[in-house]
């Protein structure tokens, strides 16, 4: 069946957009990114498309949900892609240049030629979780830049009065936001069933877990836990050319950034506290050919590996599991 294709460039305020008719044919315009924007975004598809439309869009930032939830509620095929594979196919294309009609353009002709699968928006429970989670992750980040301020040097007296009472109340909104996290896992039985198994492997706490629900699809949509490490952009990438064949592979980084970075702390600890984690890490050491920040990666991927683990065989974490299992 012919399809045409939209491809769309996502800005905190401006929506490019780039449709490829069935026909061959070609139109542009650009929108806001608002409710108002979205409503005119599908009025102008409904006049100008001349067949069922497939909608393709990078997850950059945080600036497409809305827009990808609307499509999708009004029934079109959206499509969400990662944009590293977008930047590697309009490498491939020799694009030139870099503006945001022309990204709209390369988002387009992705869609067009590759046919990316179709996306289901997540359920209710997880997209509030998901506000939740990062609310407290800007809220973290506030708290940090404040406190260092605080840390790094003298500040009159006045400063260090408003930069002490402003930890206070972000400690505080802090809290708040937790409890909320708790409470709303707690609500939905099967994202309380589903944080149980995270929690049971040492080095996952709530907080990192209800990131995992947040920032992990469905696990049943990958068949082992390879496909879960390239998705998150921690699987290995070599680095070997000519001569240069002993050269330790680093993590590809083509994947969920949010994923990798809420997993960083968790791997530290783990480290410390989970045997399968600390027993990984002991080889490596041993073995003496990576840098620590390397073995941190290798743990992070075994904590991913775990965390995949238990919530697909539905079972809580065990270390005697592959003994057990032989």
């Amino acid at each position: 069946m012919d399809e045409a294709t939209l491809g769309v460039d996502t800005g905190k305020t401006k929506l490019q957009l780039h449709l490829i008719r069935a026909d061959g044919r070609k139109r542009k315009k650009g929108v806001d990114n608002t409710a108002d924007g979205h409503a005119h975004l599908k009025d102008w598809l409904a006049k100008h498309a001349d067949a069922p439309v497939r909608v393709v869009l990078e997850a950059t930032g945080r600036y497409w949900m809305d827009l990808a939830m609307t499509l999708h509620e009004a029934g079109y095929v959206v499509s969400v892609v990662n944009p590293a594979r977008v930047k590697h196919f309009q490498r491939v294309q020799l694009g030139r240049g870099k503006s945001d009609r022309i990204d709209a353009h390369a988002v387009a002709q992705f869609g067009h030629l590759l046919r990316p699968t179709a996306w289901t928006p997540p359920p209710a429970a997880v997209l509030r979780l998901r506000d939740l989670v990062r609310i407290r992750e800007q809220l973290v980040e506030d708290l940090t830049a404040h406190r260092n301020q605080l840390q790094a040097g003298r500040l009159c007296d006045a400063a260090r009065r408003v930069t002490e009472q402003t930890i206070a109340d972000l400690e505080q909104r802090l809290a708040e936001v937790e409890r909320a996290i708790r409470d709303e896992i707690a609500a939905d039985p099967e994202l309380a069933r589903r944080h149980d198994l995270l929690v049971s492997i040492p080095g996952i706490a709530t907080e990192t877990a209800a990131g995992i629900l947040v920032e992990l699809p469905d696990v049943s949509l990958f068949q082992h836990a390879k496909q879960v490490a390239a998705y998150a952009g921690l699987s290995p990438a070599p680095n070997q050319s000519g001569d240069t064949l002993d050269k330790p592979a680093r993590i590809c980084r083509v994947g969920n950034a949010n994923l990798r970075r809420m997993l960083y702390m968790p791997a530290l600890a783990a480290r410390r506290q989970n045997p399968c984690v600390r027993a990984l890490d002991d080889r490596l050491a041993a073995k003496g050919r990576l840098a620590g920040k390397q073995r941190v990666a290798a743990a992070m991927r075994k904590l991913l590996a775990l965390c995949y683990g238990v919530l697909k065989t539905g079972q809580p974490f065990d270390p005697n599991w592959a003994a057990t299992r032989a």
